[in-house]
């Protein structure tokens, strides 16, 4: 009886030592997996969501218009009554000069310029959402950059803006076709607000607005 006893005891030793060190093991690995999964799981869903809508303050920029402009296209030649665009209208583009300033003391990076925010809010007039209205954008280097184009939205980033600089941008604006009576009669004002959105990642953007004269 008394070895029975004994035996006994080194089995619930033993057992007790495999279930600390089970726990230990479960504690140390799938926890801390768990933990980690759990922490991407939740970055990952963040990000989802911030992919829809901004939840980061606005970036410290000033974006306005410059040189004078005012951010209103003036496309009055080259619409008809009719609505059609003529004469010279599908190979003449209006633009409209702005700038964006960092008026932070650090550099920034991944500077987005659209029509479009990251939330899905268009910045185009819906009567202008048509497979033939084209903006595009130009900067002192590269020229054609398209922010909409055949229906679709596209953006441009900026790599890096120092901390007090100024960069300047060109945005022009022209109808494409010249038959189709898609667009309103002279003298039409289309409204673009939000229109130009700047921001960073998830932030809430900085926005521009203009109008388009037919």
């Amino acid at each position: 009886m008394e070895k029975a006893t004994q035996t006994l005891a080194v089995v619930l030793v033993i057992g007790a030592l495999l279930g600390a060190g089970g726990f230990y093991w479960y504690n140390t690995n799938y926890l801390q997996k768990t933990a980690t999964t759990d922490a991407y799981n939740q970055g990952y869903s963040a990000g989802q969501t911030a992919g829809t809508q901004a939840t980061v303050a606005a970036p410290n920029i000033k974006v306005e218009w410059a040189g004078g402009d005012t951010g209103v296209f003036t496309y009055t030649g080259y619409v008809d009554a009719s609505g059609n665009v003529v004469a010279a209208g599908p190979t003449s583009a209006v633009d409209q000069e702005f700038s964006i300033t960092n008026k932070g003391t650090t550099d920034l990076s991944n500077i987005v310029i659209a029509l479009k925010s990251q939330s899905g809010l268009t910045g185009l007039d819906t009567d202008l959402e048509y497979k033939y209205t084209t903006f595009t954008l130009d900067t002192y280097t590269i020229s054609g950059i398209n922010l909409y184009k055949g229906g679709l939205y596209t953006t441009y980033t900026i790599a890096s803006l120092p901390a007090g600089a100024t960069a300047y941008f060109d945005l022009y604006f022209n109808l494409v076709n010249n038959s189709k009576g898609d667009y309103q009669v002279p003298l039409h004002t289309y409204d673009c607000d939000p229109g130009l959105n700047v921001y960073i990642g998830n932030s809430v953007p900085v926005t521009l607005e203009f109008t388009v004269d037919t």
